[in-house]
């Protein structure tokens, strides 16, 4: 990779239908893998798509 060293990726836990938990890289359905630059406009918008999926919103904040 020839971008940013400090950058921001969402993971999360899930369990495989074996019941084998593993880490899993969160991304839109059907998208490339988003990598995005450590930066305080960025952090900001991850903290809201949290929040807005947390409060059962379906939308994405990265279009």
């Amino acid at each position: 990779m020839s971008g940013p060293e400090n950058v921001i990726v969402g993971l999360r836990a899930a369990i495989d239908r074996h019941g084998i938990p593993f880490v899993q890289l969160v991304q839109q359905p059907c998208a490339p893998m988003m990598i995005l630059k450590d930066n305080p406009a960025n952090r900001k918008a991850v903290v809201n798509a949290i929040i807005a999926q947390s409060r059962g919103h379906a939308g994405y904040a990265f279009q």
